[in-house]
């Protein structure tokens, strides 16, 4: 493992052309209700990220034809007043911080609306925003401060759930397949590095919960449908994990150790990820969709990850 400081990472060197993968964070929140419900609240979310950011580079976006088109600071500022301004139909902004690889900055927002052709009839379709960060800029804002950010941002959004990990940043498109035969191998080792691969998950995911992470967010109906704080709170106890409640009526599920990657090679501790894989299990996801060069049934054993093995 290549680790900045004392966060967690891993080696690849993957380039097709350019480098399309590389370690990093991500946080991801989840939004069941219609976009027309949170626009306003999602876009000044990003523009509070692109502060924190403080990236110059980060003002690539892709058109229609999936080509790569640099935005100036104006131009994203109108995206993004434009973003806020909810229409009745389905929306979608993002950003990143490369044209033609990975981008480490990276946020993409999927909103949708019910009255959209794709989704008709997909009952579990969510919105999501998604906020990826590179390790060494982790380092340098501070960890600390970005659980404060992402804190502030699951507090504001009307979400299911949510969760902020370390993750393969990975470069979408062309690039996927290349980037995703390393992650196939890396993923059985470090087994606390995220997948974000949201393309799957927003015709989904639904009100389930995506797994356990270092840090994971619950909406008020995920509480319930648990069982309840005082429940979780009770399963949770003494066994590594802290709970914290936030604004929003939102219950925030932190292991109480520093971020690790999960490395089965060096028998990384994974007690507190199996007993919050355990908390969650009613409302565990399981995908119908592989990843890219995964088998299905490799996609599903790593959703379950942190569930006990078999008796």
């Amino acid at each position: 493992m290549n680790s900045s400081g004392d966060l967690p990472g891993f080696f690849a060197k993957v380039e097709v052309g350019a480098r399309v993968l590389q370690d990093g964070w991500v946080g991801v929140f989840y939004l069941p209700s219609p976009c027309s419900k949170h626009q306003a609240i999602v876009s000044d979310c990003i523009l509070d990220y692109l502060k924190l950011a403080d990236s110059k580079d980060l003002r690539w976006t892709i058109d229609e034809d999936g080509d790569a088109v640099e935005l100036t600071a104006d131009e994203i500022e109108r995206k993004l007043e434009a973003l806020g301004r909810p229409n009745g139909t389905s929306v979608g902004f993002r950003l990143g911080d490369n044209p033609a690889g990975v981008s480490g900055f990276r946020v993409r927002y999927i909103g949708v609306h019910p009255s959209d052709p794709m989704v008709v009839g997909l009952q579990d379709a969510v919105s999501l925003l998604l906020l990826t960060y590179p390790t060494e800029a982790v380092e340098a804002i501070g960890l600390d401060a970005i659980v404060q950010f992402h804190d502030s941002v699951a507090g504001r959004l009307p979400l299911s759930t949510g969760y902020t990990s370390p993750a393969f940043l990975f470069a979408p498109g062309a690039g996927e397949p290349a980037a995703f035969e390393v992650i196939r191998r890396l993923s059985s080792r470090y087994r606390c590095i995220d997948i974000p691969y949201v393309s799957i998950e927003c015709f989904e995911l639904g009100r389930k919960v995506k797994g356990a992470y270092w840090l994971n967010y619950l909406g008020a109906d995920a509480v319930s449908a648990l069982g309840g704080a005082e429940a979780i709170e009770n399963a949770l106890s003494g066994k590594g994990v802290k709970l914290r409640a936030l604004p929003g009526d939102l219950t925030a599920i932190q292991v109480d150790a520093p971020p690790s990657a999960g490395d089965s090679n060096r028998r990384d501790d994974l007690s507190a990820y199996m007993v919050i894989a355990e908390a969650i299990k009613p409302l565990q996801y399981r995908p119908s969709v592989s990843f890219p060069e995964f088998e299905l049934e490799e996609t599903i054993e790593w959703f379950q990850r942190f569930a006990p093995p078999p008796d």
